[in-house]
Order: C-alpha cells, then structure tokens, then sequence
C-alpha cells in the first residue's frame, strides 16, 4: 500500500487534511476567545447540556473539523442525534482551547475510536489513551504510524491508572465515568496523575429521578446532582472557587426533549465539568 508516486502523493494530501482540520478547529476556538488580555484565568465550571449550544455555529464547525478527522482516519463520526454534539465542543470551548497544547502532556481515558485525543496529538500534544480493551489497537497504531504522532496507550482492567503522581496538564473523560463501577476511584485517580494547576475536563450522562428521568441500567449509572457534587465538585483535589451549583430541569429541558429516544428507561440528559488541581503544599 502507498507505492506508487500517486498513492504517495495522495498518503500526504489526506495527511496533511486531517492536520488542517486540527487547525482549523483551534482557529474556530480562537476566534471566539477574548483576547489574551482580557481573559480570565480558567476557573472552575459546570453545566448542562444545551439545545442552542449545540447548534451554534460555533460548535457546529468544531463538530465539522472534528468528524473530518474522524472519517480521514476511520474514527468514529458525531452528528446530531449524539450527545457528544454538544460534549466535546462544550469541553474544548471553557478550557482545552485557551491551552498552548504543543508538548502539553494529555490523558485521556476511553478513548475507544473518538477523534479527541488525535486532535490533541495534531495540534502538538504528547497523548496517553486509557481503553478497557484491545480491539483498537491496530487502529491506533496505524494512525500513529501515519502521522507520525506523539500518542500511546494502556490497557486497564479497572479505574487505577498505570501513571505517576503530577504527570499530566490536562485529563480528558468524555462520557465514560457513568461506565465505571467505583466513581471515586475513577476521579482520585484522574486527581492523582493531574499536576498541580492540571485541568480535568470530564462529561457525563445525567439522571435525576425527582425530575422524571430515567437511565437505562445496561448503560451502568449516571450522575444525579446528589452523586456528582460527591465525587467531582466537592473532591478536595479540585479547587471549585467556592462556587454553589443550582441546576434545575428548566436548565435541561430542551436537551432532555431533543436527547429523548422514546424509551421510557432513556429519558436523560449530560452534563460536563471543568475543574483544576489545587496548587501548593498537598496537590
């Protein structure tokens, strides 16, 4: 394969796109960034999904670079009847994009064949993928192999992960902790390998039973208010900024009418978070 002259030819141009899309998904993020003066440093924040975020223009187009990427590659491709719409763009867009990513170290853990962690390591990163299995890793090694990319991975059995303390900038968990049977672990140990200063930017299924929502119980469990603030908000390794979350289903209610399948056990919504490590003696 990618023997001939046109074939090599046409090895760089789809090589060169993905890279482009990368780009351009940061440029996207870019242009609706205050400049740098009048930024704010990034502080603690957390949210659910949204109908008119998800539809913005801006999210649209980080959604269009992203599944190019995607399909150049053979990776899994989001539209809109995906949560991950409004997921991935919600944590690019409150943290990962305000980042210098070239050489910051990133792990993400449930990688499985999202389009996320190659566009870290596009856009210069050095990235870890976590996965439960194997099935990917021909893929993966590809794709590496093509770019010629900064990215490996682990295989875990379990929540705990293979890496030193402080290791990593940022920590990355789309839609994979309602999967994971000990929360605590899962989020101590994303704490752990996060220097002091890291960012953890995690999203996850959502269902508050008070509010008429139901989660399938072969998907594991989603967060309820009550859950989350336990084993995220509140974790003393995050500092929160003192900040009081106050959702109501009125914050929710169009995205648990669009997120809505018709099965009465899959009425829910997803919400996201962003958090970073404390600093100082103890991080």
């Amino acid at each position: 394969m990618w023997r001939s002259p046109e074939s090599c030819y046409q090895l760089r141009e789809t090589v060169t796109y993905s890279r482009q899309s990368a780009l351009h998904a940061a440029d996207v993020a870019k242009s609706l960034m205050p400049g740098a003066a009048d930024r704010q440093h990034l502080r603690a924040k957390a949210a659910l999904g949204s109908v008119n975020e998800l539809r913005s223009v801006a999210y649209r187009s980080f959604m269009a670079q992203l599944n190019a990427i995607a399909e150049d590659n053979k990776l899994i491709l989001y539209h809109e009847n995906w949560s991950k719409v409004w997921e991935y763009p919600w944590i690019w867009f409150n943290s990962l994009c305000d980042l210098n990513l070239q050489d910051k170290k990133i792990l993400d853990i449930g990688s499985g064949k999202s389009a996320m962690p190659w566009l870290f390591a596009l856009l210069g990163a050095e990235v870890m993928m976590v996965e439960t299995g194997r099935e990917n890793v021909s893929l993966w090694s590809r794709i590496r192999q093509r770019h010629q990319l900064k990215i490996g991975w682990r295989i875990v059995s379990n929540e705990e992960l293979p890496f030193a303390d402080n290791t990593f900038d940022a920590v990355t968990s789309f839609s994979v902790i309602e999967h994971q049977p000990d929360k605590a672990s899962a989020v101590a140990e994303a704490a752990r390998v996060l220097k002091p200063g890291g960012v953890f930017g995690v999203s996850f299924d959502f269902c508050q039973q008070e509010w008429g929502m139901r989660y399938p119980d072969r998907l594991g469990k989603a967060f309820c208010v009550k859950d989350f603030e336990e084993f995220v908000w509140k974790h003393p390794a995050f500092d929160n900024g003192g900040q009081t979350l106050d959702w109501k289903i009125e914050q929710c209610a169009d995205f648990l009418q669009w997120h809505w399948s018709g099965d009465n056990d899959s009425n829910y919504v997803v919400g996201a978070a962003i958090l970073k490590k404390r600093t100082g003696p103890g991080a």
